[in-house]
Formats: structure tokens, sequence, C-alpha cells
């Protein structure tokens, strides 16, 4: 049985002050984060690292040649939680040739991360319980509490 944990602005203010702490010295040029959970982060951190361009898509998103001649871009992938680390795990396999092929850099970072992910970003705010279930405050409880039932049997 999962236990919610229910994040406040506040608390969430904190981590993304963190976040931006941390990520500060990476320089990205751009950001790209998953929807849902990752959009709230990607477009604070562009925001707050200068207005940055923000990628966003299903899947890491195919960049235009125009992009792939600018070798200096260094993405940073940015999301919410890494539960069981599908997510970024695409991201890595999706990247790799462009990091490969064009040397284009890559950063990934979560505010959360739990112990029980297969892949863990390259850097994070917290570590938390398997066992608990987050919702972040721009969420609707009622509804975090049945995506968390349909999240269980994905």
């Amino acid at each position: 049985m999962k236990t919610i944990r229910y994040i406040s602005y506040h608390e969430f203010g904190d981590m993304m002050r963190r976040l931006i702490g941390e990520v500060w010295d990476f320089q990205p040029t751009h950001i790209y984060s998953p929807p849902r959970g990752g959009l709230p982060i990607g477009v604070h951190l562009s925001h707050h690292l200068g207005n940055i361009p923000f990628l966003s898509g299903t899947g890491f998103p195919n960049f235009p040649l125009s992009l792939k001649e600018a070798l200096s871009m260094r993405v940073l992938f940015a999301d919410d939680i890494v539960d069981h680390g599908r997510t970024l795990e695409r991201f890595v396999e999706q990247t790799i040739p462009y990091h490969n092929y064009w040397g284009l850099c890559f950063m990934s970072c979560s505010l959360l991360v739990k112990p029980g992910a297969r892949i863990k970003p390259d850097l994070w705010i917290e570590t938390v319980p398997d066992s608990e279930w987050i919702v972040f405050p721009w969420e609707d409880p009622v509804a975090a509490e049945k995506e968390e039932k349909e999240y269980q049997n994905y």
C-alpha cells in the first residue's frame, strides 16, 4: 500500500531553487521536459535560467537540421519525479545518436527519485521511498489518487 505525500507550493519552490543552483553550471541552451509532470519543472527552469528554449513532446523531439549543426547545444532533461525510470530511459536511448554522432551535450535532472528506479538522472534533489505516491501542488488530489491506482496496474 502506497502512502500519499502532498508537496506544497512552498516546498516545490524550495526544491526548484536548489535544482536551479545545481544545473546553473551546466549552462543549458535548451530544456526538454516530458509531458505531463515535467512541464511545470521545465517551464520554471526555462524562465529562471534566462528564458532558454523549451522543448516538449511525448518522445524526444527530432532536431531540425539547423539545430543539428549547432554543436554547442546543451540539452537539459528535466522531470518532476523518476519513479520507475521508463521516461528517462527512453530519453537516454533516443539521444545516444545525437551525443555519439554530433557531440551534443545532455544532462538529466529531477526533483525526486525513487530508489527502485531502473535508471537515475545525473542529479536530483530528494530521494523518496518507493512506497510514496507524490502529489504535486498543481495536481488535483482526487484525480491523482485515481491515477495512482491506474499507475500500479501499468
